[in-house]
């Protein structure tokens, strides 16, 4: 694949994870605490609000996985199934990477340490 075909590709799987992220803010998140759902789901089950996020994603690593076992046997997804199953998972990455970030930023003005 050429370079410019490949940034392309990445321009565009970027739009479309915001716009998934935008419109599933509006099912998932409070008006004010974008990861509430992750801190919800561990007070529930008694866990990090990490594990709680590593389960939910779960499911979603585990579609992948199906597909590729599909795809090898020489099924049929189309681009349309994959991006479903994609773009949640690169979502998820990137709610775990801004969950990380606030646990460690939390971690830090605790010790005293500036941000």
């Amino acid at each position: 694949m050429r370079v410019e075909e490949f940034n392309r590709i990445v321009e565009e799987t970027l739009g479309k994870c915001r716009i998934l992220l935008d419109v599933k803010e509006k099912d998932y998140s409070g008006d004010i605490d974008r990861l509430e759902q992750f801190k919800i789901g561990a007070a529930l089950e008694e866990h990090s609000p990490q594990e709680s996020l590593r389960g939910m994603m779960t499911k979603h690593v585990t579609s992948v996985y199906s597909y590729i076992k599909k795809s090898a046997r020489g099924e049929k997804i189309s681009i349309e199934q994959w991006d479903k199953k994609l773009l949640d998972n690169i979502n998820y990455l990137i709610l775990l990477r801004a969950l990380m970030i606030e646990i460690n930023s939390a971690v830090e003005d605790t010790n005293g340490r500036n941000r």
